[in-house]
């Protein structure tokens, strides 16, 4: 049996309020480990409540133990288990594991003094060389952890009006919306040439604001509430009526569904009839088909694949598999016109190396593009697309991770023709969210501390 082991443990507060603990476990003695029970004894305690969910890395497989009572007459307590499916997948000596759990309980509530034998840790863990109780086990305590970090905290928005890469006007948005509000991005769901913000709460309520430069004239909640579920993507004209509608996505199942919209009211769509499934995720909206109304572009989570497809309201007309596929360390941003067609085009930036790339699209075949030369690097993130100098061609909106300056590239096809970055610097706790404007593009930001 392994004469040593070690485990340290950390916390990422989730926004349902819960902690994700992730432990790590060091196999520092000279036997592979086949069981690693995270209990004050085995089965027992550590935990007041059962955790939310358990997750187990490959090889291995978790359960949740409940000792009503316990061998010492001890008051109720939940422990977790992992046990290897096979001595192929132990951990092996010298080697690393993390395992991960949520649970409502506080990190101090978990690494706190045992209440049976106060001064003595609440936490401690065995291991063993194969399945449970297979020899003697091992018992050792989990190194204590710093209370985890607040989550960032959303706060009020702003509007950069642009001329190119000068800022010429805008501000920040009064009120606030509050800490539970998202900025989705900007539509005209008012069809009076303007742009308006839509935001989404962490119940997913909706909400318009109907806005005349950074003033808030009208607008308010939608109903009904499509539930925590339904995540907004953003904002297209799916039926070609000249108002903004809004796209989403179930994180569950994938389904897709438009809210055709004039202003706050709901006024049409629904479900779309064909579900891409979980693995496809809706990148937002463009008019690839050049017939006036919006279609959805997706991306593979996995593969990178991209699809579009063709709407008609919520009814699919046209689209499919783009043949070509870019890998998944290429990431779909959104769509733009960037060679003046009237046929939104693809935008993609990698992962790893940061080089942006463009496909010009007619329908669902790409048509020109390459990739973008000079490669930005790694810290400009691609946030979207917008026509910033007014020449009828989608330029590039980047924003930096670490610093939050803003830059913009104009564009002409897949070529860099002026830009650069903007003088005024927001600062790393606005982040840009995307673009809005009819005839020179604007910058919608929201404040996030922390």
């Amino acid at each position: 049996m392994a004469e040593s082991a070690s485990a340290t443990i950390t916390a990422t507060q989730l926004a349902s309020g819960q902690n994700q603990y992730t432990v790590t476990l060091d196999d520092t003695g000279s036997t592979a480990i086949g069981t690693f029970w995270l209990a004050w004894v085995p089965g027992q305690d550590f935990l007041d409540n059962a955790p939310g969910s358990v997750a187990a890395p490959a090889g291995w497989s978790a359960a949740i133990t409940h000792m009503m009572g316990g061998p010492y007459s001890l008051p109720d307590g939940f422990a977790v288990q992992w046990v290897a499916s096979s001595p192929s997948a132990d951990l092996m000596p010298g080697g690393s594991q993390t395992f991960s759990f949520v649970s409502s309980e506080s990190p101090s509530s978990i690494l706190g003094d045992s209440p049976f034998y106060p001064g003595t840790p609440e936490l401690t863990s065995f291991v063993y060389s194969g399945a449970p109780f297979s020899d003697a086990g091992f018992q050792f305590v989990v190194q204590p952890m710093a209370a985890p970090p607040p989550p960032p905290q959303n706060g009020p928005a702003a509007i950069w009006d642009m001329s190119g890469t000068t800022l010429a006007g805008g501000g920040t948005v009064s009120p606030n919306p509050g800490p539970s509000w998202s900025e989705v991005g900007a539509g005209d769901f008012f069809d009076n040439g303007r742009s308006d913000i839509l935001w989404q709460s962490a119940s997913g309520q909706v909400a318009i604001w109907e806005m005349n430069g950074t003033n808030i004239i009208g607008g308010g909640a939608l109903s009904p509430n499509p539930g925590p579920a339904w995540k907004a993507i953003g904002t297209g004209d799916f039926n070609g009526d000249g108002h903004s509608d809004i796209l989403f996505q179930n994180a569950g199942s994938g389904q897709v569904a438009i809210w055709e919209m004039s202003g706050t009211n709901i006024i049409g769509g629904g479900s779309v009839s064909s579900n891409p499934g979980p693995g496809w995720k809706a990148i937002g909206a463009g008019d690839f088909n050049d017939d006036g109304r919006s279609d959805i572009l997706f991306q593979n989570a996995s593969s990178g694949q991209v699809a579009i497809w063709e709407m008609n309201g919520d009814a699919i007309v046209g689209g499919g598999i783009v043949s070509s596929n870019p890998g998944p360390g290429w990431k779909a941003i959104g769509a733009g016109d960037f060679n003046d067609d009237g046929r939104s085009d693809i935008l993609f930036q990698n992962a790893s190396s940061g080089q942006v790339a463009i496909w010009e699209m007619n329908g669902t075949s790409i048509i020109g593009g390459s990739a973008v030369n000079p490669d930005p690097g790694p810290s400009w993130k691609a946030i979207g697309t917008g026509d910033f100098n007014g020449d009828n061609h989608s330029d590039i909106l980047f924003q930096n991770a670490g610093s939050g300056q803003i830059a913009i590239w104009d564009m002409n096809g897949a070529n860099v023709v002026g830009g650069g970055t903007v003088g005024a610097d927001p600062g790393p706790s606005w982040h840009a969210i995307g673009t809005g404007g009819q005839r020179s593009a604007e910058i919608l930001f929201q404040s996030r501390n922390g």
